[in-house]
C-alpha cells in the first residue's frame, strides 16, 4: 500500500513537471530569429532549430548523420545538453556550451542540406563508407598532420582499397591513426570496449590514480563536487591537490559558478598562510571554465590566459581570447604550481592562466600539450572517433599543442618514490619556501 502511494505521488509529480514544461513552452522556445537551419563555424555540425525541437547533424564531405535531438526548450537544453542557443553577431545563432572557453558561431542556411534530409546519409553504411567518414572527419578538422609528418591523402589511397568486409575496418582504422602521437585522438567501440589510443609516452601513466594516495596521506579535506583537496602543512604552508578540473553541478548552476564556490572554501582556509603550493601534477583535465575560475582567486582583475582557434574549412575561426575570472580579495602570497607531463587539457589551462601572475612560480615538468577540446565524430556503425580540432596559444602567441606549458624550474615527479609513498618534489618545494 505504501509503495503504491509513493509511486502515485511520483507519477503525479512527473505529470505536474511535464505540464509545467508544456505550459511554459512559449516562454522558453527559441525566438523566431534563431529558428531555421544553421552551419557551425568548425565542428562540422548542421542545426535544424524549430519551435518544438532541435536536431543536430554531423556533416562531412561524404556524410550527414543526426547525432543529437532535443526539445527546443531552453531549460531542457541547459540541463540535459549543457548548452544554450543565443543571438550571435550580425543576426546569427551562437551556441554556448557550459564549461568551454569559446562560443560556437554559425552561418544561416537557406534549407537543410540535401545530404541531411530524410534521416541523413548514408542510411546503411558499408565498412568502406565508415572508413571514408572517419578519414574525412580527420581531414576536415585535425590541425596537426604536419607536426606528425603524415601525408593524410596518401594514407587514404593506401588503406581504403584494403577494406573488403566489416572485419577489415578496425585494422584499417588502426593503421590510419598509427603515428599520431596525440592523446586526444582515439577510436572507441562502446559495445566491446575496444579502443585505439596514442602510445603512452609517460611510463607511470597507468599508475597516476594510485599515486593520489601520496598527497592524500597529508590529511586533506575534500571540497564537495570538485576535484579540490587541501590542507595547511607544517610551517603554515597552504597545499592544494587538484585531482581534476571539473565540477558536479546542480540544477541551473554553471560550472564556473560551482568552481568559484568550491575554491572560495579553499581560499578562506589558506588566506593567512605564508605560501601556497598548487599540486597540479596528477590532473588529467576537465573544464576550461573551471580552471579559469580557480585562477581568478589569485588576481583582482581579469587577465588574458590564452587564445584558441578552431579548425574551419582550410583555415581556422577567428581566435577567441579567454580570461581569468577575478576576485575582490585575491590570494597574494607566493604560489608554487607543480605540473607534470601527465597534466593535461584544463589542467594545462590552469597553468596557462597562472603562469604570468607575478607571485606564481611554475615548477615540475612540461605539461602534456593536449589542450584542444575533443571533437567526437559519431560513425554510423556506433564507433566514436575523437580528435583535436583547436589550436591554443599563450599570451606571447606561442602554440602550446604538442609542446605544453614549460616550468620555470624543472622538478620531476619521482615515480619510484611515489610507489614508496614519498614525494621528493614536494619536499623540495617546502624547503624552498622555508629558506
Amino acid at each position: 500500500m505504501v509503495f503504491r502511494f509513493v509511486l502515485g505521488w511520483i507519477g503525479r509529480l512527473i505529470f505536474l513537471a511535464a505540464g509545467l514544461i508544456l505550459l511554459t513552452w512559449p516562454l522558453f522556445w527559441p525566438p523566431a530569429e534563431l529558428r531555421g537551419q544553421w552551419r557551425t563555424q568548425g565542428y562540422g555540425m548542421v542545426l535544424d532549430v524549430g519551435r518544438f525541437g532541435v536536431t543536430a547533424y554531423q556533416q562531412t564531405a561524404v556524410s550527414c548523420l543526426p547525432v543529437f535531438r532535443s526539445p527546443a526548450h531552453s531549460l531542457v537544453l541547459a540541463e540535459f545538453g549543457d548548452l544554450a542557443l543565443n543571438p550571435g553577431g550580425a543576426g546569427g545563432l551562437q551556441i554556448d556550451v557550459d564549461g568551454t572557453a569559446n562560443p560556437i558561431r554559425t552561418d544561416r542556411l537557406a534549407a537543410l542540406p540535401e545530404a541531411c534530409a530524410e534521416g541523413g546519409s548514408p542510411q546503411e553504411a558499408t565498412a568502406r563508407q565508415v572508413f571514408d567518414i572517419a578519414w574525412h572527419g580527420m581531414a576536415e578538422h585535425y590541425p596537426f598532420f604536419g607536426r606528425h609528418g603524415i601525408d593524410w591523402p596518401a594514407r587514404h589511397d593506401r588503406l581504403a582499397p584494403t577494406i573488403e568486409s566489416p572485419v577489415d575496418l578496425w585494422p584499417a582504422l588502426e593503421a590510419l591513426l598509427n603515428g599520431i602521437d596525440d592523446n586526444n585522438v582515439y577510436l572507441f567501440d562502446p559495445d566491446s570496449g575496444a579502443a585505439i589510443t596514442a602510445p603512452r609516452a609517460l611510463p607511470w601513466h597507468d599508475e597516476a590514480v594510485d599515486f593520489r594516495a601520496v598527497p592524500r596521506a597529508l590529511g586533506l579535506e575534500q571540497v564537495e563536487d570538485t576535484g579540490l583537496e587541501y590542507t595547511v602543512l607544517d610551517g603554515n604552508i597552504g597545499y592544494v591537490f587538484i585531482r581534476h578540473t571539473a565540477t558536479r553541478t546542480g540544477f541551473g548552476t554553471a560550472q564556473a559558478v560551482k568552481a568559484a564556490d568550491g575554491f572560495a572554501q579553499v581560499s578562506d582556509a589558506l588566506r593567512d598562510t605564508r605560501a601556497i603550493i598548487l599540486d597540479n601534477r596528477l590532473n588529467p583535465g576537465g573544464s576550461d571554465a573551471v580552471a579559469l575560475a580557480y585562477a581568478g582567486f589569485f588576481t583582482d582583475e581579469p587577465m588574458l590566459a590564452f587564445t584558441k582557434a578552431t579548425r574551419h574549412g582550410a583555415g581556422f575561426t577567428d581566435p577567441v581570447s579567454a580570461q581569468t575570472i577575478a576576485t575582490d580579495l585575491p590570494l597574494t602570497q607566493p604560489v608554487y604550481l607543480l605540473n607534470s607531463s601527465y597534466t593535461a587539457s584544463a589542467g594545462e589551462v590552469l597553468a596557462l592562466a597562472l603562469q604570468d601572475m607575478p607571485q606564481v612560480t611554475v615548477l615540475g615538468a612540461a605539461t602534456s600539450g593536449t589542450l584542444s577540446d575533443i571533437l567526437d565524430i559519431s560513425l554510423p556503425n556506433g564507433w566514436i572517433l575523437g580528435l583535436s580540432h583547436q589550436v591554443y596559444r599563450d599570451t606571447s602567441g606561442q602554440v602550446l599543442d604538442g609542446v605544453g606549458v614549460q616550468p620555470d624550474r624543472a622538478l620531476p615527479l619521482d615515480a619510484a618514490a611515489f610507489r614508496r609513498g614519498v614525494d621528493p618534489a614536494l619536499d623540495a618545494v617546502r624547503a624552498m619556501i622555508e629558506r
